[in-house]
Order: C-alpha cells, then structure tokens, then sequence
C-alpha cells in the first residue's frame, strides 16, 4: 500500500511540474489568458501557481524586461505574492523612462529587496548630479 501512494505521488509531482512548465512557457511568451487556465490545473497547489509566475518574471527583469515583468504581474497577479518583485519592475521601468524621481521612491519602498538600496543611493546621486549642472 505504500508503495503504491509513492508512486501516485511522484506521479502527481511529475503531472504538476509538466504544467508548470508549459505556464512558464506561456507567460513568458505574453499569453497570460493560456497561462492562467493552465495555472488553474495546479489547482489547490499555490505554490507552484506563484512559483511559475515568480520564474518568468525574474527572468524578464534579469533580461532587462521591466515592462513586460510589470505586464505579467498585472495579467496573473492573482498567482502571485511578490508585490516587491513587481514594484523592483516598476522602478527599474521608471529608471529607463528617464523618472529618476519615481523611481527612488519606488526603491525605497521595497527596502533590501535585490539591489534596491543600491540603486537608491545610484540613483540619488545621480539626480543631484544632474541638479549640479
């Protein structure tokens, strides 16, 4: 009997890591409504749901796609809980918008999430730079 609830178990593992990987794929290409009904397979696994969408959209924001990171927020927001992941993605989107203003609030609202106090005190002095001029 043991045995036998192993094997559903790895079974199930396996049916849910396939899922996640098709939602990966379907985030990151931008078709949220696919992912979505995809992620509702996981069904009362909301881990994996979250986990799907946090993996994609780091790799946006490591791959410098802040708009898109922000985008898939909004579209699957409901799968995640990383609001600082999704403010980081707004600063950074703010940063290449040229808002320096905006976007060091935006960091110091998300205190030492990644590199944000970094890049407060780079963007600081780069605005008082700019006010030197």
């Amino acid at each position: 009997m043991m045995m036998i609830s192993a094997i559903i178990s790895k079974i199930t593992v396996c049916r849910r890591k396939k899922v996640c990987k098709k939602a990966i794929k379907l985030i990151y290409d931008g078709e949220y409504e696919a992912a979505a009904k995809v992620l509702h397979k996981l069904g009362s696994h909301a881990d994996d749901q979250k986990m799907c969408v946090n993996v994609v959209v780091d790799k946006l924001m490591n791959e410098g796609k802040y708009k898109a990171a922000i985008e898939a927020f909004h579209k699957l927001g409901t799968f995640s809980d990383a609001s600082k992941m999704s403010l980081y993605a707004l600063a950074q989107a703010e940063v290449e918008s040229g808002n320096y203003l905006k976007a060091i609030r935006t960091f110091a609202s998300i205190g030492t999430y990644r590199d944000s106090e970094q890049m407060l005190g780079y963007y600081k002095a780069r605005m008082y730079e700019a006010e030197d001029k």
